[in-house]
């Protein structure tokens, strides 16, 4: 039975536009083009420098195809100005999320923001392992909503011995939050 509605993350697709696209980034933008293409509403958050953006299911065309390159990112906003750390073009992205969102919220309002759009019983989908934080998903489970996450591999438990300090004690925890 199809969920009322679907909520993917796209934190990390956002954290790396400008950049060469990996498999991950790939497999991320394959959900939002099949998601959107379904009858239930999809929606796509992004954590930002400021906060979450919501984007609703009528802003994803405008979305996706700043993602796929056939349009490009709109100007820098002032508040993307407060982020000088971020590079340009993801202070463009963040703008223009911001103009296309339905809504955004500072992380201590996550939950109130989620219960206002989106129906119980929703699914929220995370295939790029940003933004799996304990907030994310404490706030899907008090709108009564279902969690999917896509483990890519598990090469950093598989072969510690390749991966940087502490990166295996973090997978472990993402898998940790995430178990059922």
């Amino acid at each position: 039975m199809a969920p009322p509605a679907r909520l993917l993350d796209i934190t990390r697709m956002i954290s790396r536009v400008g950049r060469i696209a990996t498999g991950i980034d790939r497999v991320e933008l394959a959900y939002l083009v099949h998601l959107s293409a379904r009858p239930e509403p999809l929606f796509a958050i992004a954590r930002t420098a400021f906060g979450f953006i919501l984007i609703g299911p009528e802003n994803l065309p405008r979305l996706s195809s700043r993602l796929t390159g056939a349009r490009p990112w709109g100007a820098t906003d002032r508040l993307s100005r407060l982020a000088p750390r971020r590079d340009a073009v993801l202070r463009r992205a963040e703008s223009d999320l911001r103009r296309l969102c339905r809504d955004r919220c500072l992380p201590r309002n996550l939950s109130a923001m989620l219960h206002r759009h989106l129906p119980a019983g929703m699914t929220y989908f995370n295939t790029g392992h940003a933004n799996l934080s304990d907030r994310i998903l404490s706030a899907v489970r008090k709108t009564r909503g279902r969690t999917a996450v896509l483990v890519h591999d598990v090469i950093p438990l598989d072969y510690p011995h390749y991966q940087r300090k502490g990166t295996p004690a973090r997978f472990t925890a993402l898998l940790q939050r995430v178990q059922c």
